[in-house]
């Protein structure tokens, strides 16, 4: 890599916190398309927030990958097709590692419990 990096002129490009922010709740004004369906712009706010609380919490630095992971997260919790809450995934996505799950209701039960 040394030998690459004297050959070649490159630039760090440096993104703040707020700046990454910014760009996620643009994002959120349209909403969002998941292959399992459309994510809502409050949805999508929803998400944001939490995901900045998250890596607040914890020192990680934002990243619109994360924005992206964490809005099919939340869509595939919505969609009964994830087995814990979506907060569960986006804060073991944030941490890199398990965490103690939130909400260890089966998919039959949430929606049973929605359909009341």
């Amino acid at each position: 890599m040394d030998a690459i990096r004297t050959r070649i002129g490159y630039v760090q490009f440096v993104v703040s916190d707020n700046e990454i922010i910014a760009v996620m709740r643009k994002l959120c004004l349209d909403g969002r398309t998941t292959q399992l369906g459309r994510v809502t712009p409050q949805e999508c706010r929803e998400v944001t927030d939490f995901i900045v609380d998250e890596c607040r919490g914890t020192n990680r630095q934002l990243d619109l990958r994360l924005f992206v992971n964490s809005i099919a997260d939340f869509a595939q919790w919505r969609e009964f097709e994830a087995g814990c809450h979506w907060k569960d995934l986006v804060s073991t996505r944030v941490k890199d590692r398990p965490i103690k799950i939130r909400e260890a209701k089966g998919r039959e039960e949430r929606r049973m419990s929605k359909e009341m």
